[in-house]
This record gives C-alpha cells, sequence and structure tokens, in this order.
C-alpha cells in the first residue's frame, strides 16, 4: 500500500480548536496553514495557522449562508480566476456554496439540483467538483454548471471521489462502490457488509474505502481487493491518504487510526463519542473532527507539539468522556402515577412525566406537535428494580415505540445509555428500510429523549378501582388520551428543524380539526383479568357456555400480542366473533375488559367490526345505554359506560366508520348524555368531553353543512359540563368542543348566549384557583367567539 517508509514518530496532539456549537461532520486542509472545518451548527469555518511553524490556528473566517446542517465540505486549488482557492460546502439544505476563503461574505457558487442531503463533495486536479446526496445520486459540476448526473445507487451515496477526468468513484448506503466513465458505470466493487462511507485514492495502486461494517478495504480499479484492515471495533465514517503513504481513519469506536501495508500504526482516542471525519494536512499533520464540535490536530513534529495546558485538557477531557450506563438517576418507583397520569395533557413541548406500569417505570414526553404524550422509553435502574428493555434477544435501557407513518404498527427502536445515538440511529435505518434522509432526525429524538431530559417526580391518583379486584390491579381503560392531528403525513415524528429564533405565539386551539384517541392500556392487566373472568364464568350455572376453550384462550393471548405490537393485518372474522363475544355477549358485570380491547383494537385493524351490521348500536347496548332518567346506576355498568364512550371515541380514528358516526352521532349524544351527572367520576368526564369534541370536529368538517340542531344539542350539553366541571382535563376538552362549535356555527352562538355560556365559564373560572396556561388560552378564544 505504502510507496515510501513511513515516519516512525507517533502523532501527539497539537491544537485543539473551539468554535462550533455542534457536530464537526467535513473537514479539508487548503494547504499546510488552513484548514475548513463543515457542522450541524449551519457554519463552515476557515482556520489560519496562527505563524510559520506555530501549532497554533485560529478563526480566520466563517461563512454562514446554509439554511441547516453543514455535511460535507471540499476545497479547490488556487487558480487564476480564485488566486486563494474555493471552498465547496453542503448540506440538509440540498444546496451547495462556492466560496472563497478570503471573502466568506457572499458565495460565489449556488448550486442546486440534489434533491436531498448533500452528505459528500470531492475536487478533482481539473477543479471540477462531484457531489453525492441520499436522492440516490452524484451529480459532477465544472464551473458551477451540472454536467453530469450518475444514477444507479439503490440507496443514498455516501462518499465521492474524482479520480481522474471524466472518471469517478461513488460509495453507497447499498453497500457496493461504483466506478463510472463519464456518466455510464463501468464497474460496480462488492465486499463490504455494510454502508461504505468514505473513499480515498492511492496514487498508483487504486483506492481505500471504509464503511460500518468496521473494515478498510484497499482495491485496484479494476476490482481486485488488494488487501483488508481490522482494527476499528464499531463503524468507520472517514479514510484519507497522508503524505506519508500511510491512511488515516476515523469512526465509531471514538478513534481516529493510522495504518500502514502492515496493519495498525497508532490508535489516538478522542473525547467524544463519534469522530466523523479525519483529513490529511499536506504537511503530513492530521486534523479530526468529533460530535463534541471540536476540531484537533494532531502531527508527528516536535515543534508542532501542542504546549503542556492544552495537552493536560485534552487528557482531562478523554479521561471523562466514558458516558455511565444511566442518566436518569434514581427515581422512586413507589412514588409515581400510573397510567392515569397520562390523561392529563402537558403544559409544554418536550414536558416529560414517568408513570408506573408493574414494575415498570416509563417515560412519556409531551408533544405540543402531536398533542399527545409520546412513550419514549422504560427507565432502568430507578429504585427498587433494575428490569432492562429486552429486544432481539438483547437487554437495552430504552426501547423506544416510534410511530413512523399512522395507522402502522410502531416500530421498535433500541438504545442503550452510553452508545452512539447516530450508531443506533443508523442501524434503526438499516433494520426497516425506512429512507437515509432520516438519519439525523432519528438521532436528534434519541438525543433528547435518552440523554438530555430531566426526569422529575410526578404524582396523580385514579378515581376508578377494579371492582374485583380494587384499586392495586387492572385498571380497565386507564389510558391517555392523545388527540391527533388532522390527516398527518406518513413522515418519521421525530422533527430536527432548527429553534426559531425568538419565542413564538401559541398555536390556535380553537377551532379543533384534529381527533383525539385513548391509546394507552395495561395489555398484560387486560388478559389476566379476562383469564380470571372466564375461570369464573367456567364455574357458572347460566354462562359456562359463553367460557373460552382452550384452544380459544390461546386465541385470545394471541389476539392480545398482536394488538399491543399494532400488528392485525391478520385480524379476521375468527377474531371478530372472538372480541364480541368478550365486549358484548359476556354478563354485564364480566365484559369491561372485553370492552377496552375493543377501543384499541378499532385503532390496529380496519377490518369490519360490525355486530350484525350496527356496531355503534351494539357498543351503546354493552353498557345499556341509555340511561333512564332518575335510575340508578351500578358501579358495573358506571365502568362499561365509561369504557364504551372511550371506544366510540376511538372509532373516529377508522375512515371507514366515520360515515356510521355522523348518521349515527345524533343517537350517540341521546343515548349518553346521561351520564353527564355521574359527576363524580372524573373519567367519565374525560371521556364524555373527548368523546363530543370529536363529534363537533366530525360535525365541522361534514360536507352536506353543519348539523345546527346537533350542534345545539351539544353545546346545550357542554354549558351543563362547564357549570359543573372540576377536573381541568376535562375542563379543557370541554372548553375546546364549545370554542369549536361556537366557530362552526351562527345558530349555535345564538343558542350559547341564550343558555348564558359565559357565566358557565365565569363559574368555571372561579373555581380553578390556579387556571393553567392552555385553560386561560382556550378560555381566551372561547370568550372572542361569545363576544364576536
Amino acid at each position: 500500500m505504502a510507496t515510501g517508509q513511513p515516519d516512525s514518530a507517533p502523532f501527539q496532539l497539537s491544537c485543539v480548536l473551539h468554535g462550533h456549537s455542534q457536530d464537526v461532520r467535513a473537514l479539508a486542509a487548503i494547504d499546510a496553514d488552513t484548514i475548513v472545518s463543515a457542522s450541524r451548527d449551519r457554519t463552515v469555518i476557515v482556520w489560519q495557522r496562527l505563524a510559520s511553524g506555530s501549532p497554533k490556528f485560529v478563526q480566520k473566517a466563517a461563512f454562514s449562508g446554509h439554511s441547516h446542517f453543514v455535511n460535507s465540505v471540499a476545497v479547490a486549488r488556487p487558480s487564476s480566476q480564485f488566486q486563494n482557492g474555493l471552498v465547496y460546502s453542503g448540506g440538509s439544505d440540498k444546496i451547495i456554496y462556492g466560496f472563497e476563503p478570503s471573502n466568506t461574505e457572499e458565495a460565489v457558487f449556488t448550486l442546486t439540483g440534489h434533491t436531498d442531503n448533500v452528505c459528500a463533495l470531492n475536487v478533482g486536479e481539473s477543479g471540477d467538483l462531484i457531489s453525492g446526496s441520499w436522492d440516490k445520486t452524484a451529480k459532477v459540476w465544472r464551473n458551477g454548471v451540472e454536467i453530469l448526473t450518475l444514477r444507479g445507487h439503490e440507496h443514498a451515496v455516501w462518499s465521492v471521489l474524482v479520480v481522474e477526468q471524466d472518471t469517478y468513484l461513488t460509495a453507497s448506503a447499498d453497500k457496493t462502490i461504483k466506478l463510472w466513465k463519464g456518466a455510464k458505470c463501468t464497474h460496480t466493487f462488492t465486499g463490504h457488509s455494510d454502508v461504505v462511507r468514505g473513499l480515498t485514492l492511492i496514487p498508483g495502486m487504486g483506492f481505500a474505502s471504509v464503511s460500518n461494517d468496521g473494515t478498510i478495504r484497499v482495491w485496484s480499479l479494476s476490482g481486485e481487493t488488494i488487501g483488508e484492515l481490522h482494527g476499528h471495533t464499531s463503524f468507520v465514517y472517514c479514510v484519507d491518504r497522508l503524505s506519508s503513504s500511510e491512511l488515516v481513519s476515523s469512526g465509531e469506536d471514538r478513534t481516529v487510526r493510522v495504518w500502514t501495508e502492515n496493519g495498525l500504526k497508532q490508535t489516538l482516542t478522542q473525547p467524544c463519542v463519534s469522530v466523523w471525519c479525519v483529513a490529511a494536512i499536506p504537511n503530513g499533520d492530521i486534523v479530526a473532527g468529533g460530535s463534541d464540535g471540536v476540531v484537533r490536530i494532531f502531527s508527528r513534529a516536535p515543534e508542532r507539539r501542542a504546549e503542556a495546558d492544552v495537552i493536560k485538557g485534552f487528557d482531562e477531557s478523554l479521561a471523562a468522556s466514558a458516558i455511565p450506563s444511566n442518566q436518569v438517576g434514581d427515581v422512586n418507583k413507589d412514588k409515581l402515577p400510573g397510567l392515569d397520569a397520562l390523561n392529563v395533557m402537558g403544559d409544554k413541548d418536550g414536558q416529560v412525566k414517568m408513570v408506573r406500569v408493574g414494575d415498570i417505570v416509563e417515560a412519556h414526553q409531551w408533544s405540543a406537535a402531536q398533542l399527545q404524550w409520546v412513550k419514549i422509553g422504560e427507565v432502568v435502574d430507578a429504585i427498587g428494580g433494575s428490569r432492562k428493555k429486552m429486544f432481539a434477544g438483547k437487554e437495552y435501557d430504552f426501547v423506544f415505540d416510534v410511530d413512523v407513518q399512522e395507522g402502522a404498527p410502531p416500530l421498535k427502536l433500541p438504545f442503550n445509555t452510553g452508545d452512539n445515538p447516530f450508531q443506533a440511529a443508523q442501524e434503526f435505518i438499516h433494520r426497516n428500510e425506512i429512507p437515509q434522509a432520516y438519519l439525523d432526525q432519528i438521532a436528534d429524538f434519541i438525543i433528547k429523549n435518552a440523554g438530555v431530559v430531566t426526569l422529575g417526580e410526578e404524582t396523580a391518583s385514579s378515581s376508578y378501582a377494579d371492582p374485583f379486584t380494587g384499586p392495586s390491579r387492572y385498571v380497565p381503560g386507564g389510558s391517555a388520551s392523545r388527540p391527533a392531528a388532522p390527516a398527518p403525513a406518513p413522515i418519521s415524528p421525530w422533527s430536527s428543524q432548527p429553534a426559531p429564533a425568538k419565542p413564538q405565539a401559541p398555536a390556535k386551539l380553537i377551532p379543533m380539526k384534529g381527533y383525539s384517541f385513548f391509546k394507552v392500556i395495561n395489555f398484560k392487566g387486560v388478559q389476566t383479568k379476562l383469564l380470571q373472568i372466564n375461570g369464573e364464568l367456567e364455574k357458572s350455572m347460566d354462562y359456562g357456555e359463553l367460557a373460552l376453550k382452550q384452544d380459544e384462550q390461546k386465541h385470545l393471548e394471541r389476539l392480545i400480542a398482536g394488538i399491543e405490537a399494532g400488528k392485525l393485518a391478520g385480524f379476521d372474522a375468527a377474531d371478530n366473533k372472538l372480541l364480541t363475544r368478550l365486549a358484548f355477549e359476556w354478563p354485564a358485570a364480566s365484559r369491561f375488559p372485553g370492552i377496552d380491547l375493543l377501543r384499541m383494537t378499532v385503532l390496529h385493524t380496519s377490518f369490519p367490526l360490525q355486530a350484525g351490521k350496527d356496531l355503534v348500536g351494539s357498543v351503546l347496548r354493552a353498557a345499556d345505554l341509555p340511561v333512564a332518567d332518575g335510575a340508578d346506576v351500578a358501579k358495573a355498568q358506571e365502568t362499561n359506560a365509561m369504557l364504551v364512550v372511550r371506544t366510540l371515541a376511538n372509532m373516529f380514528a377508522r375512515a371507514d366508520l366515520v360515515e356510521s358516526l355522523r348518521e349515527n352521532a345524533q343517537k350517540i349524544v341521546d343515548s349518553t348524555r346521561g351520564l353527564v351527572r355521574l359527576s363524580g367520576n372524573k373519567n367519565m368526564r374525560v371521556a364524555l368531553a373527548t368523546l363530543y369534541l370529536n363529534i363537533t370536529v366530525l360535525l365541522r368538517s361534514a360536507s352536506a353543512g353543519f348539523d345546527d340542531a346537533l350542534g345545539v344539542d351539544l353545546i346545550e350539553i357542554l354549558c351543563e359540563m362547564l357549570a359543573s366541571e372540576t377536573d381541568g382535563e376535562a375542563l379543557f376538552r370541554e372548553l375546546v368542543a364549545a370554542g369549536t362549535l361556537l366557530a362552526s356555527s351562527a345558530s349555535v352562538r345564538e343558542a350559547a348566549k341564550l343558555l348564558d355560556l359565559a357565566s358557565a365559564v365565569a363559574r368555571m373560572r372561579r373555581g380553578q384557583s390556579d387556571t393553567e396556561p392552555r385553560l386561560r388560552q382556550a378560555e381566551a378564544e372561547l370568550a372572542a367567539l361569545l363576544a364576536a
């Protein structure tokens, strides 16, 4: 591999450059005294050596034209047109800028054409530029004009090289490397078992490549593998050739490594999680950039060795760089609330709440954009337990449930504290065949949810107790109501948009445009309760024939496992028959876990669920609704009714049921309004408020026009609820539902004035000694509609 004898002196720290606020993703050297770094902080910095022979560099200039992460950089040699050379940078904004290092105020070139992140750049001897992108293409540019587009890779193009005039190399996430003559692929190199991340030329021999498979391969241009270097213990991200003909590489194992044809020469461990990039400097030095936003230079020359205090600081930061196995800290599980705590909407975006589910502590984060709590993992090593989550036979600190597409089952994203979030994100992408474009967004999601947030203790209580086993066991319907955005696009939740420069006004709450659902359930508790009740039915002379047989019990276990995993593609008539028996045919006092299971099923299958032909009627009859005026309501019926109301709310998630819900909206309102007087049941009030809010959204979206008569009925019910409401969560939904009605119909506004809705809101206001900001906002928006 080497054409000359490499220097035997070891590399030592020469300089540490602080200037970037986020990961340094790309580096290039203009000459021995000028280097360029590109970062996720959207800047490109030009660094200049302080004086000839000095180890010190200073920031000479910075280019800040990119609107998103900068992920690639390359430099062109000085020319008659650009006497100081030219710097090219590309990033997630899909744009390539070319600017002079002596004038970073404006770009000389703005190159557009890629449709995704520009993650690779290289400039040939002639000055031609080649770019690689997550859009699966590479493009060749000459004097600011696109002259070629290279198509053939199946996934993102991670690295590019100009071999010589009109000859190029491209490396891809499809695990291949391609050689191009013009726009024609003349050879495809295979051998790496994972994503190929970097390339460098070896004159007179061929080139070297590095991969997520942890290896460095040396190839001839004819396709022969000349050598394979092993030593990195994780992904290898970057490779370059030193003036000594040695290779230098960097990777996920926090190291920069120097190689000869005989193998590993030196390992330089860095105090950061990822060493994203490394580059050779013409004087033989090495420059490396990492996830800590720092640029570090290493040299063999004694005169360029860093001063003692700089070396000491480096050693100290290196010693402190090990990430502890648990960043959450001690959490007293005994003081945590159950899943019912998730019935309360969050106060601000990013708020984290911990709840206890059996011996497991779950962390949930409030998403203001989605108006729902999102489970971000299971907290391990809390006081009283150290259970980790299993995934694919391995233990993890976190296994996130990721909703990639509305209506599709969540994907599992495992992560251990101490691992690199970008590596976990990349493995998640490969495992689930997610577009490479989501790498940064997924990694940001992991960073935010597994290592940055501070989890505090929360307290809450439930007003419901299992009528058979008491409050310490399965609580039916102990779930969060999670409002959904209207018609969400099938994209990743995870968002990495830059934060606004200054605070923005809160989004309008009224009118509500999306439906709200109850998505959380204790599946293990449901299964245990169903089997317990089934055992009692087996002994009953009246209901023994309704008990599940042995094979049906196994069928039930499979069904529950499918619902829990969100995988009900195979849901069929046999499943429907079993669920119908549990929710509609079991004795009234025993059917509540079946109804609870039904409310989750409607979220995960498109199979026709009609029991007979009238699912709405069957659901209402499951709780013997409507309740007669003045009739006493037994605890079992109250429980069934609350779960029925939640089931009806969840049915709005099914496009095939919306028309039936529209046709039966008046029936639903008439059948449930008698439940409003059950004022002592908080869960009932929240369920009713959510159902009425969903019906309001449905009325507003009706193609045939708003149903004024039903709207007036609803505003009358909401006035009654608001006048006596004491629960903040129910109150919030009632205010938004009332406001949405007022925003939809002049007749409803007139009825609200006749019903003196303003007085009901005023009484509510006096009853709230410490009104939450969201309640104040909803009240203000409602008051404005009343005054209109």
